[in-house]
């Protein structure tokens, strides 16, 4: 493991105490309690890392796009269109958040400073709808999947397109850790409306929630990803509200490894894991559902933790990027 990463693992993990959320012996009233310092926390992280970055590349707008699938109201958006561009073609990426389905919003550093890696170096311009999802435990799966429906039904209005520039035959989604399972799932729900997304790319993605891996046993302790929060993470996601519990039949409609994409035969997808992510087995197998379900996948590791291994290993950026530059360039 590179010694960047090491640092930004512990510097994340005095930072934001997401092993607290997961203590043993402290009742379902003192998690919650604790849970709006921790969101308070990571948006004074993210906000201001997000702001610098955006300003550098792309012009953005603040849109509330009316509900188009599930239940609940209009869902939030930030658009980004890059700056100067007076292009009407561009691709658009509809991007997910990070955070475990309960921490974050759509002022995503971490999506951004990866998609403007994208951009370096005479990079494909696209623009990026960042979509702020609502989240769990006060709401339950699948609504903040249904978010992401919700939100790319209301961007294929080629009104709206035409008005930032991008094609809606050209539409994609993109999303980390959290925000990959629910482009996943959204992803899966589009493809069986005839809707599919023309490409797919899930990094560092939260799979499923049992948990079972030897990855999960091997880096289950690291700071920014601790196993004892995720595993509250997928109970306040999918637990019954009367008594408490999750029951096998809700693991398995939280779980990507038992999501139908047959529909989405032939579309382009990229799997990006860490090599001492505790998401990395996981991540795996889902490549392999993906390709038994006839997508064009590829499943690429990066040296590293979780969303952060991009950052360190240079090599594995390069690929990474590769692979969305030419995504972006169909």
């Amino acid at each position: 493991m590179y010694a960047q990463d090491k640092v930004v693992n512990l510097a994340l993990g005095c930072f934001l105490p997401l092993k607290s959320l997961g203590e043993e012996g402290l009742s379902e009233e003192e998690r919650l309690d604790l849970l709006p310092s921790i969101r308070e926390k990571a948006a004074s992280l993210q906000h201001s890392a997000y702001e610098r970055t955006v300003k550098k590349t792309w012009v953005k707008e603040e849109r509330e796009l009316p509900r188009a699938y599930g239940k609940g109201g209009p869902v939030r958006v930030l658009i980004h269109k890059p700056i100067g561009s007076t292009r009407s073609d561009l691709p658009m990426i509809v991007w997910g958040h990070g955070g475990g389905l309960n921490i974050g919003d759509h002022k995503d550093s971490n999506g951004a400073g990866l998609l403007q890696m994208v951009t370096k170096d005479d990079g494909p311009q696209f623009c990026w709808a960042s979509v702020d999802y609502r989240l769990v435990p006060e709401v339950k799966l699948p609504e903040p999947s249904d978010d992401m429906v919700s939100a790319y039904l209301s961007l294929s209005n080629k009104d709206l397109a035409q008005e930032f520039g991008y094609s809606v035959q050209k539409m994609g989604f993109g999303g980390m850790s959290a925000g990959a399972l629910l482009v996943g799932h959204a992803a899966s729900v589009l493809g069986k409306m005839g809707r599919g997304p023309k490409f797919f790319a899930g990094l560092y993605p939260m799979v499923d929630p049992t948990m079972d891996t030897e990855s999960h046993e091997l880096y289950g302790d690291l700071d920014a990803m601790p196993g004892v929060w995720l595993r509250e993470c997928w109970r306040w996601a999918l637990e019954d509200e009367q008594e408490h519990e999750v029951s096998e039949q809700r693991l398995k409609e939280g779980s990507l490894l038992h999501a139908d994409f047959r529909s989405l035969a032939g579309t382009r997808a990229l799997i990006l894991v860490g090599d001492y992510d505790p998401l990395h087995d996981e991540g795996v197998k889902l490549g392999e559902v993906l390709v038994k379900a006839g997508l064009k996948v590829e499943v690429m590791s990066v040296c590293g933790t979780h969303c952060i291994a991009h950052m360190c290993d240079a090599e594995g950026a390069k690929k990474m990027c590769q692979w969305l530059r030419e995504t972006l360039s169909v």
